[in-house]
């Protein structure tokens, strides 16, 4: 998760490449998990 100009992002897979691989979803729902510790930080 980087910030850039004030705003915080985080590169993720497309949802059509989570439709053709199963395994990513893994690092996906990793991801998302990140999203939501970040926004209960800033929030």
């Amino acid at each position: 998760m980087d910030k850039k100009n004030g705003i915080w992002y985080i590169p993720t897979f497309h949802p059509a490449e989570l439709l053709r691989d199963d395994t990513k979803k893994i690092d996906f729902w990793k991801d998302i998990k990140l999203v939501k510790e970040k926004e209960k930080e800033v929030c």
